[in-house]
């Protein structure tokens, strides 16, 4: 049958099907630990190619024949969030341009598969950047988007969906549907049109009236993309708007297309420095002395993870130089950036950084070279031998009033565990990750990987904290994100998911109650996410 529909596509479509062997393993792992086989990949040349695509799911789905559909463009989700056993249609090689562009607005129109680090070079002449920080790693605007991602990306703790003016999205039937904020008289003409975006609009808002007090028990301001917890800011007192229904829900509503982005002034000098401490008390009173900075960057890093890096041959000199200024003593790192419009702030700012440093009892840097060392965890990944650096306790946040009690837990768990596990993350997000190497090939480290991942997650919930800030849950985190919800929400989610997606052709392995014994089965003995890199 697959034959069949493969042969289909590619007779209708201006991209490819493609299910050569080769293809099909590549697709088969995104950066989580999990490995699924796609029966094809999709590289649709145009939006009418994904609308075709999903028109035939849907009639396939009306017949009782389900074909799977999920989106990705590099790859970089660690939730299993990108992977497919049916169709996976791929927006980087062709859907990956610039429409328009207007400076004067600052607004910029691409299409899902564009790489950040291409939108900020056109932004960048003239004299704007997309405020999220373009890392080693590829990252499309429709992956950031769908995943919500915020650890590394977020600049001054600016999140995506602050930048987002409007998405066009196509739905389970192959139509598609613009989302942007509306007033109450534009509203009703969008919930009296006979289509089926017009259906959406008119259950989601009914949805919404229906359930107004279960709603509002959902903290708005929290960064939370488990379920669809933004369904508490798609109807405000500033209009309505499903654009934060669709970031972070991962493809499984509806497939983003097209993007509009609000861009930023780009401010023209920055400084970076790295800041030492022997305690995690210490750097936390230098952060919140550096936050009155409003620093665009500002990660924690455990001098664990520099140890490590230097045993498999990478070596951060300033991180060393600090270690021997501290006596060997150091536990925590600060890397902090901050800009400014001119050199004379930028000299005041880095005296001020300084102060902050010695009054903690830390020691500051001077050289402005240091950002490579976000990339640290991104450098592990190449680690030759059998244990591989594997992304399974990540993307949470933590109050950081709760920063100690975690630390002080997580050093019991490794003693419990026998395992490394350097904390490391963002102040601005509050998203602490933590370090880990496994040697999948052996089934009992895929039990420790999923218990590591189990304890993480408690962990979180106990200090007050979410499990999905940075990325959503996805299929490897659904086995821990569901049981920190009600069942009055998780059933709410559910009628949303089913007002999109009413057959359950997008992702439908994500975002749901997952299978202990399933996701056991799929983590893959041969992890590798180098080429991520």
């Amino acid at each position: 049958i697959m034959n069949k529909i493969a042969s289909y596509l590619n007779a209708n479509l201006l991209g490819e099907a493609v299910s050569r062997n080769d293809v099909i393993a590549t697709f088969a792992q995104d950066k989580s630990i999990l490995s699924v086989k796609p029966e094809a990949v999709i590289f649709p040349r145009s939006t009418e190619d994904i609308r075709k695509t999903a028109s035939l799911s849907f009639q396939l789905a009306s017949k009782n024949k389900l074909l799977p559909i999920s989106t990705c463009g590099y790859r970089n989700d660690f939730t299993g969030g990108t992977l497919s056993d049916g169709i996976l249609i791929n927006t980087s090689r062709y859907l990956n341009s610039v429409v328009d562009f207007d400076p004067d607005q600052a607004l910029i129109h691409a299409q899902a598969g564009t790489a950040l680090t291409d939108i900020n070079l056109i932004a960048k002449e003239h004299g704007l950047t997309l405020p999220l920080n373009a890392t080693d790693a590829r990252h499309s605007i429709g992956g950031v988007i769908s995943h919500n991602l915020i650890y590394p990306l977020a600049r001054h703790g600016n999140l995506i969906y602050q930048m987002v003016d409007q998405l066009e999205v196509v739905l389970a039937n192959g139509t598609t549907l613009q989302t942007k904020r509306l007033n109450k008289r534009e509203l009703s003409a969008k919930i009296g049109l006979p289509t089926a975006e017009g259906e959406v609009y008119r259950k989601i808002d009914a949805l919404i009236e229906e359930n107004h007090a279960l709603i509002s028990t959902i903290n708005p301001d929290h960064v939370d993309n488990a379920g669809y917890a933004n369904i508490a800011k798609v109807k405000t007192e500033a209009g309505f708007d499903l654009t934060p229904l669709i970031i972070g829900s991962q493809g499984t509503l509806g497939i983003i297309t097209e993007a509009i982005i609000r861009l930023d002034d780009l401010l023209p000098y920055k400084i970076s420095r790295l800041l030492s401490f022997t305690t995690l008390a210490d750097a936390m009173d230098a952060s919140d002395q550096l936050l009155k900075l409003k620093p665009t960057i500002l990660d924690i890093f455990s001098h664990k993870l520099f140890q490590i890096s230097a045993d498999q041959g990478r070596i951060y000199p300033d991180a060393m130089t600090a270690d021997e200024k501290m006596g060997g003593q150091t536990a925590y790192h600060l890397l902090v950036q901050v800009e400014a419009k001119n050199k004379f702030s930028l000299k005041s700012l880095a005296k001020k950084i300084a102060t902050i440093a010695k009054q903690a009892r830390g020691v500051a840097n001077d050289n402005d070279e240091v950002m490579q060392m976000r990339d640290l965890p991104l450098m592990l990944d190449f680690d030759e031998t059998i244990h591989k650096s594997v992304p399974i306790a990540c993307g949470a946040s933590v109050p950081r009033v709760k920063w100690q009690s975690f630390a002080d837990t997580i050093a019991k768990l490794e003693i419990a565990m026998g395992l490394d596990l350097p904390i490391y993350g963002s102040v601005l997000t509050e998203v602490l990750n933590l370090q880990s190497s496994l040697d999948l090939h052996q089934i009992i480290n895929k039990q420790k990987a999923l218990k590591l991942l189990n304890s993480y997650s408690t962990l979180v919930t106990e200090l007050g904290g979410v499990i999905c800030a940075n990325g959503g849950d996805g299929r490897l985190k659904s086995l821990v994100a569901p049981k920190q919800i009600s069942p009055e929400l998780a059933q709410l989610y559910a009628e949303i998911k089913a007002i999109f997606d009413p057959y359950g052709i997008f992702a439908p392995r994500v975002k749901q109650h997952a299978d202990l014994r399933d996701i056991a089965q799929k983590i893959t003995s041969h992890y590798h996410n180098d080429f991520f890199a």
